[in-house]
């Protein structure tokens, strides 16, 4: 079991893997969130990030997997 501590930086780096993918492929999110002069701007930002977070949550919960 992940510790309640733990749990935001678990979802974090599996956010990560996402935002790597994306990035390697060339695949760019429009996001009015982001702030586009930013070079090295996530592709995954603000309300996105949030909603992955929320959704990566309930189904580590659902799993079993944090509390």
């Amino acid at each position: 079991m992940i510790k309640k501590e733990d749990q935001s930086e678990l979802v974090g780096q599996i956010i990560d893997i996402f935002e790597d993918f994306l990035e390697d492929h060339n695949i760019d999110l429009a996001n009015e969130e982001r702030d586009e002069d930013i070079d090295d701007a996530a592709i995954i930002y603000g309300s996105d990030y949030g909603q992955l977070q929320e959704e990566l949550l309930e189904l580590l919960k659902a799993w079993r997997i944090i509390d």
